[in-house]
């Protein structure tokens, strides 16, 4: 039974592997998993419009895959500029004309305006700014080498004032849309999109940071969530779930979709939360609960390790009784084969035996007609014994005894 379960767990570990990989694909909705993956052309395109906002590279803050094709155009109140500042930027380094992965930037609207900047390696850049209401960005991969991408904000009228990187958007709620975001500083409480439990607008642009008392961690629970799905990115609507109060700190989850139900925790008391529409198609939004709880005794975000530990045994369990099954099986075909080659060689020997005493029946009866001594090969014992079976021969088949 021991070598029945160790055959059995070396024979599923690569199914055990496979299905948690499928399972924490399918809880993060972070996009995907490996650069082979992401080996078709990523699209990423929008029109954004609003004094204030963020971009980024598809998929961050993970890398970014290849063959990436993204372009933004970003157009603010007329009588504004546009000023574009990084919190991260890893792309890959080609050099000083980037020729691999770069990010560009124009003052324009098209892809055929000024360049004002084309960026690639880890040096952040510095906050850029057009002379105009409007700027177009554009951001391309090669087919080989990532990197964990870029995030900038943009904001109107902040040459002189630029967005520092590591701290709040300059606000949390965009013009001409219902209020949104805020700072959150209660254990408990709720937060929901805008119009919730009636569709959210579109282009809403809402920031959130939830702080708690020192020493617990931030778990957030939902109650209702329904955002447009945008495939494994997220490219249209989404809620970006991040650690900690900054809204370039590490990311969570970043969801879009329905469905989802698994809480989500934080490594400290403070959590950031951004949620985004784009220019077309709403739903009803979500509602989310957050409650501090202790860090010494909160183990996780949702129950992976028991999903897993479930799908462990079950898929032991499964291969074992196939494994068992296996085993009786090709122990009852050896069984079989045995006792097949043991009666054809049975009946092989006896069919020579009775044809070897047939043939001395025969030379027997024939010799006694002409008279003839018969003496059959072989010794004493074994003539005697042909003898015995000449007789028995002669007898059932109608041969004369003299």
């Amino acid at each position: 039974m021991v070598v029945v379960v160790v055959i059995a767990g070396v024979v599923s570990l690569p199914v055990i592997l496979a299905i948690v990989t499928v399972i924490n694909n399918d809880f993060s909705n972070d996009g995907c998993g490996s650069e082979s993956s992401c080996s078709a052309v990523i699209r990423c395109n929008g029109a954004l419009a609003g004094n204030t906002g963020t971009i980024e590279s598809p998929n961050f803050p993970n890398f970014y895959g290849n063959n990436a094709r993204c372009a933004w155009t970003i157009t603010t109140d007329p009588g504004t500029r546009v000023t574009l500042s990084f919190s991260s930027f890893s792309l890959e380094f080609g050099g000083s004309h980037c020729p691999y992965d770069y990010l560009r930037i124009r003052d324009g609207n098209s892809p055929a305006a000024n360049v004002i900047t084309k960026q690639c390696g880890t040096n952040r850049p510095a906050p850029v700014t057009s002379t105009g209401n409007v700027m177009y960005v554009e951001f391309r991969s090669d087919g080989s080498v990532t990197r964990g991408g870029f995030q900038a904000f943009w904001s109107t009228n902040a040459a002189s004032s630029p967005l520092p990187p590591s701290t709040q958007p300059p606000s949390t709620t965009t013009p001409g849309l219902p209020s949104c975001g805020g700072n959150m500083t209660t254990d408990t409480g709720s937060l929901q999109s805008p119009n919730y439990p009636n569709n959210y607008p579109n282009n809403a642009r809402c920031w959130w940071t939830i702080r708690t008392t020192p020493g617990t961690r931030v778990r957030l629970t939902f109650a209702s969530f329904r955002l447009e799905t945008g495939g494994s990115y997220c490219t249209y609507d989404y809620l970006q779930i991040r650690d900690g109060p900054n809204h370039s700190g590490r990311q969570l989850r970043k969801l879009c979709g329905s469905g989802f139900s698994y809480p989500v925790v934080s490594s400290a008391n403070t959590m950031s939360l951004h949620f985004r529409s784009d220019g077309s198609v709403t739903y009803g939004g979500f509602l989310v609960q957050w409650t501090a709880v202790d860090s010494s005794t909160y183990t996780g975000s949702y129950p992976t390790l028991v999903v897993v530990v479930v799908v462990v045994v079950v898929v032991v369990v499964v291969v074992a009784v196939i494994v068992v099954a296996v085993i009786v099986v090709v122990v009852v075909v050896v069984v079989v084969v045995v006792v097949v080659v043991v009666v054809v060689v049975v009946v092989v020997v006896v069919a020579a035996v009775l044809t070897a005493a047939a043939a001395v029946a025969i030379k027997v009866d024939y010799s006694r007609k002409e008279g003839a001594a018969v003496h059959p090969p072989g010794t004493p014992i074994q003539r005697a014994l042909l003898c015995r079976l000449a007789q028995f021969v002669a007898r059932n088949s109608g041969g004369k005894k003299e």
